[in-house]
């Protein structure tokens, strides 16, 4: 029961870091991205064990570099990432991408670079059966796989919205679906602003 909470909570802290008022909120404590990362491993370190923080932390860092650096290639200029404790991390974007496509470019990187994190985990726990690379795999699957469901504001719905933003009412359907079968906090979360943002397609002109 236990690592099936912090296996939820992994991805729901995650996820949460995605919202743009935690960049406001690591502003207002004027936290470094250093200083964050390491009030961050701590606190799960604390909670989890050194070894599970030292596994999230760095397929957070991987993930949200991935970002980084397509906002980097297009030329679009970024916050640093700032890490939240028991939230996640954020990349802010200072300027809005210039076209869909571009859109999707930096939201699969993120996944891409992520899932890159963590497949050398592979060999190594068949190598030496070591706990550790289990996690390591566990972990980002968990974290880049679920945030390329086809929902707003996951990284998957930013990435079909390219092709047509109307495949987001799916990605809903099939979440509330999932939801009544085996309903959560996060995936409830997640709906709930996919559907918003569902909501302002529908009403906008």
């Amino acid at each position: 029961m236990k690592k099936a909470w912090v296996t939820i909570g992994t991805v729901g802290l995650f996820m949460a870091g995605k919202l743009k008022w935690l960049l406001a909120l690591a502003k207002f404590l004027k936290l470094s991205s250093l200083i964050s990362l390491f009030i961050s491993f701590g606190l799960y370190a604390l909670v989890y064990g050194w070894k599970f923080a030292v596994a999230l932390i760095y397929l957070i860092y991987v993930h949200e570099m991935g970002h980084l650096m397509a906002a980097r290639k297009k030329g679009i200029p970024t916050s640093k990432a700032i890490f939240l404790p028991f939230i996640g991390a954020v990349v802010a974007l200072k300027k809005q991408p210039e076209s869909a496509n571009d859109e999707a470019y930096l939201a699969y990187a993120g996944p891409l670079w992520g899932t890159l994190a963590f497949l050398p985990a592979f060999p190594l726990y068949w190598m030496t059966e070591d706990p550790f690379w289990g996690l390591v795999i566990a972990l980002g699957a968990i974290i880049n796989l679920f945030n390329l469901l086809p929902i707003h504001p996951l990284d998957g719905g930013r990435i079909v919205g390219v092709i047509s933003p109307k495949i987001w009412f799916f990605g809903l359907i099939g979440g509330a679906l999932y939801w009544i079968w085996r309903p959560n906090g996060i995936l409830a979360l997640i709906l709930l602003f996919g559907a918003m943002k569902c909501w302002e397609l529908i009403c906008s002109p």
